[in-house]
């Protein structure tokens, strides 16, 4: 095991449009400008397919990991809540979801539910699917509106293999592991807009205050991850005005130099989890 702190620079990719592909060429130009590795969770539709191929973004893509993103349920689990909607629906989603990955050209090991929402249910499912790293929660988050599901039961952990007695309680030993690794977003978001508490940047006073807790809570484990979330359309629909994504990418370039004065390595999530599966003896 790597004994030092390790950042996995973690992107939502929600193209609706080509003005949303000129923006995630940027985030892809700048991640390449400092030899940065990032993980791109894609969100895939029929129609969207059509316009990754057409503009051939996916090239620009390089050695990034492209992962899967999918907002379960679509609008229903906004409303009804994860554990309320149809295993069957969720079954679905994913298989339509791989299939159009296929079409894309790439098999997703790495997995983000919109919202950051997350049971035993979609975990499992998940793994079923062959994929090996989850990223749909953050350690203590309290947020429950909208898409967002609230995980205030979550560790403070920067990773944990889940048992399976449940998502949020770290298996504690290998045969109890429910098969998937969790690595939990750090709530750091280079946003353009305030959206506290996850517009957390090197700015921001509150920054140091969870950079320096996860450090600590997370202090018995070899390796530490810190793993921003951002979204390729600059965080929040209405940053529609180019100085408003220029911001965003002021912040979050921001973020990348802050990272690199504190000697991060830069990985990407599907490595990580490789990384800790060759070492079976990773803490318990």
């Amino acid at each position: 095991m790597v004994n030092n702190m390790i950042a996995c620079i973690t992107c939502d990719v929600e193209v609706e449009s080509i003005k949303n592909i000129d923006e995630i060429e940027t985030i892809i130009s700048l991640l390449d400008q400092y030899n940065i590795k990032g993980t791109f969770f894609l969100k895939i539709t029929p129609k969207i397919v059509d316009l990754y191929l057409d503009s051939n973004i996916l090239s620009k893509f390089n050695d990034h990991e492209l992962g899967l993103h999918i907002h379960w349920g679509k609008e229903e689990s906004a409303i009804k809540g994860l554990k309320n909607i149809d295993e069957k629906i969720m079954e679905y989603e994913l298989k339509s979801s791989l299939e159009l990955s296929k079409e894309l050209g790439f098999t997703p090991i790495s997995f983000r539910g919109g919202g950051l929402c997350c049971t035993n249910t979609s975990l499992k499912l998940i793994k079923d699917y062959g994929f090996k790293v989850d990223s749909s929660v953050a350690a203590k988050l309290n947020e429950k509106k909208g898409w967002f599901q609230g995980h205030t039961n979550v560790p403070y952990r920067s990773w944990y293999y889940p048992s399976k007695q449940s998502y949020d309680i770290p298996a504690s030993s290998y045969g109890e592991r429910m098969g998937i690794l969790e690595v939990p977003v750090t709530r750091m978001i280079p946003s353009g807009r305030a959206w506290f508490p996850y517009t957390l940047t090197p700015e921001s006073p509150f920054f140091k205050f969870i950079v320096y807790e996860w450090i600590i809570k997370s202090r018995w484990e070899l390796t530490t991850v810190i793993t921003p979330i951002f979204h390729s359309w600059g965080e929040g629909r209405l940053c529609t005005r180019k100085e408003k994504f220029s911001l965003f990418i002021d912040k979050l370039e921001n973020l990348i130099r802050f990272m690199i004065s504190k000697n991060l390595k830069f990985m990407r999530m599907g490595d990580f989890c490789e990384l800790l599966e060759s070492n079976r003896n990773n803490n318990f």
